[in-house]
């Protein structure tokens, strides 16, 4: 599988275990810590963001991370290649 066709799964799972996934555009500002792809609880709800100027790996690494910690035994429901359940397994 490709790196994007693993993204693509991931997310498309995470949003089933409901989580709320969004991409934010690469940050253009001179600051010294750009924002990165991470997890968040946005007023109670849990939230993905990924950031466009990440690494494909590093975006798959924080969605990965996010079905770890909450599912909603989604994993369960589906088959998943080996690649992208060893990911969120791991």
């Amino acid at each position: 599988m490709l790196d994007r066709e693993i993204l693509d799964t991931l997310v498309a799972l995470a949003r089933e275990a409901g989580w709320i996934v969004r991409t934010a555009p690469p940050d253009s500002s001179p600051e010294l810590l750009a924002p990165r792809s991470g997890i968040c609880r946005v007023r109670g709800s849990s939230w993905i963001v990924l950031q466009d100027g990440d690494s494909c790996a590093e975006r798959i690494r924080v969605v990965a991370e996010a079905l770890r910690r909450k599912d909603g035994g989604v994993l369960e429901q589906h088959f998943l290649p080996p690649v992208v359940r060893a990911l969120v397994e791991d």
